[in-house]
């Protein structure tokens, strides 16, 4: 896993006075009941890992769950826990079982897809059967300041071609992009615009058979496809 640099911010939200779970630590820092954990993103094309290691004075199965996220602008499958990830899935409750130290190791994923917006999910342990004895905990995913990421024409995706009643253009993640549809003798057909989101779907259910080109506009870059129309 690529090494990703962590501040711990201790901000006391809620603490409970019931909590019996007595350390949390999140890739070996240890953080407090309330605490907002600070991740640095350095890759947003990657994956980053969390690993969130809990140790409770009970040898009670535990639930892990997601009571809220704020992410502005990210693709589908951003924010995985478990099999579950969001969006478009909702996040299901993990049920898990601690060892003979009474531990409880939880893997957290996020998948920035070029999306640059910071991201916050907070995060709720308790007891099973017993939401009252609980630890909560937020993470929260940010950008180094003064870093430009640079958005690609390579990432964009364009199919099926050849076409019958529609051209897929996708980028891999929320951005605004530019498709202008031209005939073979230059003549503008149809202009769509992304509005900050991946992909654009172009209806060539109307238009005759034949050669056809898409003007993709990404920021000051063009790209230009070809594409039959069946």
């Amino acid at each position: 896993m690529k090494k990703i640099l962590i501040t711990l911010l201790i901000t006391l939200m809620f603490i409970s006075v019931k909590s019996q779970y007595t350390l949390v630590t999140l890739d070996g820092d240890t953080i407090q009941n309330g605490s907002v954990y600070s991740v640095d993103i350095d890759d947003i094309n990657g994956t980053t890992e969390v690993q969130a290691l809990l140790h409770s004075t009970s040898s009670d199965d535990i639930i892990f769950q997601v009571i809220n996220s704020t992410h502005p602008s990210v693709a589908e499958n951003s924010f995985c826990l478990g099999m579950s990830c969001y969006p478009p899935n909702t996040y299901s409750p993990i049920q898990a079982s601690l060892n003979s130290n009474n531990e409880a190791l939880l893997d957290l994923y996020y998948y920035p897809h070029g999306a640059t917006d910071s991201a916050k999910i907070d995060y709720k342990i308790h007891k099973y059967q017993d939401e009252n004895i609980n630890f909560t905990f937020s993470v929260l995913y940010t950008y180094p300041t003064g870093i430009h990421y640079e958005n690609k024409l390579s990432d964009i995706k364009v199919f099926p071609i050849p076409a019958k009643s529609e051209v897929n253009v996708k980028m891999p993640y929320n951005v605004t992009f530019f498709v202008t549809l031209y005939g073979m003798d230059g003549r503008i057909i149809k202009k769509y615009n992304s509005s900050n989101k991946q992909n654009v779907i172009v209806d060539v259910s109307d238009i005759k058979q034949g050669v056809y080109f898409l003007k993709i506009a990404l920021d000051s870059k063009l790209k230009i496809v070809k594409f039959i129309k069946n």
